[in-house]
């Protein structure tokens, strides 16, 4: 199974999963340059989607975005729903920070991306709620090349 997938059956096995997917987001993002009000409009339409696959007997419980590069417009969808809505990268954001004060530092953690346009939805924004108290660790992203 595709990786996030194989990892919810590895740690909630007895979540019911299933996907939701617009395979050209990434490349309508690539060749527009940003994140536009389409764009925007497109999760929005995913995540309610998302949020109204359930029903009474097994309501969907919390959505899973899997691209760190949309991570402003996953922002929305998170504040328009009354459910959970993740994006990839905060559970490693939140452990690679929980590390960093378990070995008594504030150092760097390393970003290894593989796609270039999550490069500016990587960085932590200041009042982030995954944010540490200061001082903010570096977490300077860096893109990999194909």
């Amino acid at each position: 199974p595709p990786p996030a997938m194989a990892a919810m059956a590895e740690v909630w096995p007895d979540a019911q999963v299933h996907n939701v997917i617009d395979d050209s987001l990434a490349a309508d993002l690539a060749m527009l340059g940003s994140i536009t009000p389409g764009i925007h409009q497109r999760f929005m339409t995913l995540g309610r989607y998302a949020a109204a696959t359930g029903d009474e007997l097994n309501p969907t419980r919390g959505i899973l975005f899997t691209c760190s590069a949309f991570r402003p417009a996953i922002n929305r969808v998170k504040a328009a729903l009354p459910i959970p809505v993740l994006s990839p990268n905060e559970a490693a954001f939140e452990e690679a920070l929980a590390c960093t004060k378990a070995k008594g530092t504030d150092g760097r953690v390393g970003l290894l991306l593989s796609f270039a346009g999550s490069a500016a939805a990587a960085i932590l924004p200041p009042g982030s709620s995954l944010a540490p108290e200061p001082p903010l660790p570096d977490l300077t992203p860096t893109s990999a090349p194909h």
